[in-house]
């Protein structure tokens, strides 16, 4: 796209400008290119319609100057905007050029056909993100809760799968035991070496 305004043929040293854009409508996040032709110029500058400079020659030397008179630049667009060129001349007057960019506003939706899947290591270790507070109290009521289990199984119970903690097997009485113990003498004292 070309715009060229207000020219001026009869007057030589009149600023002239063109300007144009690579693509006038695009994507949002898609890079075009702004290129420009002056002639009779002693300075340019690109702005946008949002008040950002996008080029400018007085950040060059004046022998530095001409050799962008002429030139282009690449530029990310991510909202529709109007580029004004305004070309000084060396006479004094200025000239005006002006290229438009739209946006295309789409909404792109995806389909998963796959379930979502959280990774493991997104999920704190406690299961829920808490403050000082509460994980100091998640970590006291567990360890209640497994003084509470050992107390059932260990005090009350009197063993620990099937073995006694107080010399006797898990679930023989006193009198069992003791009974056992008189058994053990006997056939000790029958079945010993010195009897026959």
């Amino acid at each position: 796209m070309r715009v060229d305004e207000d020219e001026d043929d009869d007057d030589r040293r009149t600023p002239r400008c063109d300007l144009e854009i690579s693509k006038d409508r695009v994507k949002r996040g898609e890079r075009v290119t702004l290129s420009w032709e002056t002639t009779n110029v002693d300075d340019i500058r690109i702005r946008d319609d949002h008040g950002k400079t996008v080029f400018d020659t007085d950040n060059y030397s004046k022998s530095e100057r001409k050799r962008y008179f002429d030139g282009s630049i690449d530029i990310v667009i991510n909202q529709s905007t109007e580029f004004t060129l305004t070309a000084g001349g060396v006479d004094g007057g200025s000239r005006t050029c002006r290229v438009d960019v739209d946006v295309d506003d789409i909404a792109i939706y995806e389909k998963r056909d796959q379930g979502y899947v959280i990774a493991l290591a997104s999920v704190p270790y406690t299961g829920f993100e808490a403050g000082t507070f509460l994980t100091f109290l998640f970590y006291a009521i567990l360890t209640l809760w497994a003084l509470f289990v050992a107390y059932i199984l260990v005090i009350k119970k009197g063993s620990i799968l099937g073995f006694s903690l107080y010399g006797q097997q898990a679930g023989m009485s006193e009198t069992d035991l003791e009974n056992r113990k008189k058994v053990e003498a006997l056939v000790a004292k029958y079945a010993g070496p010195n009897s026959k």
